[in-house]
């Protein structure tokens, strides 16, 4: 082959302009077939670049309303997930409560078995039948000092009460009596009568016993009944007046 000749190929030939028009297929157009197969026949003259640059800016602006579309559909789209989001964290937020209300009804049915419980183990299950053996022994413990009584029924009644003493203490009861002139413990004992009197040293003491009480710990089975001396002023001016009579008559007649 002569150097002066161009070089060429089989299929194509190289064009001497860098950027011809056909180099790019227009939006819609097809693109040339491959395999080498050589451009379909155009009927249409060839356009000018203004008409190209043209059918690209409408192509840019297809492209930007189907971008704005796009976004619509994107934005519409995270409005659905922001509600659904919403509806979770409500039910997650009920879950919750209806979760620790649950905690809150298990927990207190727990403390109240495991109070059950440590009374239980503290016999306390069974101080009502010891509030009642303790006001059958206090109530009726009087028949043995009634004189009336055989010897025979009073020993058996003896050894009757002597047993719910028994049964009592066994249980950590115990028979409990103040004693006269102590000063009356108002959460174990009732007042039965009240006894006027003008000492103020002994307002509030015990005169007489007249029933024991029964005491469990710091629960009273049965509260013990006595007579409780109680201050009077006017008692204490009388005897004072009194007092004073007899120191005068004394010293007239020690004048005499």
């Amino acid at each position: 082959m002569p150097l002066s000749e161009p070089f060429t190929s089989d299929t194509t030939s190289i064009p001497a302009d860098p950027l011809p028009e056909d180099a790019l297929p227009l939006p819609g157009e097809d693109a040339p077939p491959g395999d080498g197969a050589p451009p379909p026949a155009r009927e249409e003259p060839p356009r000018s670049a203004e008409e190209r640059l043209s059918r690209y800016h409408d192509a840019v602006l297809e492209a930007l309303s189907r971008g704005d579309a796009a976004r619509d559909e994107l934005l519409s789209r995270l409005d659905r997930v922001l509600e659904a989001q919403e509806r979770s964290e409500r039910r997650l937020a009920q879950a919750l409560r209806e979760n620790a209300d649950f905690q809150i009804q298990v927990r207190r049915g727990m403390q109240q078995e495991l109070d059950a419980l440590r009374k239980q183990q503290e016999g306390e299950q069974f101080t009502p039948l010891l509030r009642e053996l303790a006001s059958i022994y206090v109530e009726y413990g009087a028949l043995l000092d009634c004189g009336e009584l055989p010897e025979r029924p009073r020993s058996n009644l003896r050894a009757l009460f002597d047993q719910l003493e028994d049964l009592l203490a066994e249980y950590g009861a115990q028979i409990c009596r103040t004693e006269t002139g102590a000063e009356r413990p108002a959460r174990t004992c009732r007042i039965a009568a009240k006894l006027p009197t003008g000492d103020r040293d002994k307002h509030n003491t015990v005169a007489a016993s007249r029933k024991p009480g029964v005491l469990r710990g710091r629960t009273v089975l049965y509260p013990e009944l006595a007579d409780v001396f109680v201050f009077d002023p006017s008692l204490a001016e009388e005897a004072a007046q009194t007092a004073d009579s007899e120191t005068d008559h004394a010293e007239g007649g020690n004048g005499k």
